[in-house]
């Protein structure tokens, strides 16, 4: 009984670990988006000068 208990909280602990590494993963996703654009949109106002 204590092992199967034990196994259902490495389970969740693993599953919660995922979905902060997927949060994570967005985060990041949208920071490196955010800078992209604002690179493209430079890069885009120097070739119009």
């Amino acid at each position: 009984m204590k092992s199967s208990i034990y196994i259902l909280y490495q389970i969740n602990h693993f599953f919660g670990r995922c979905q902060y590494v997927h949060h994570l993963q967005q985060h990041l996703n949208n920071h490196l988006w955010i800078s992209v654009k604002e690179l493209v949109s430079k890069s885009n106002e120097m070739q119009n000068q």
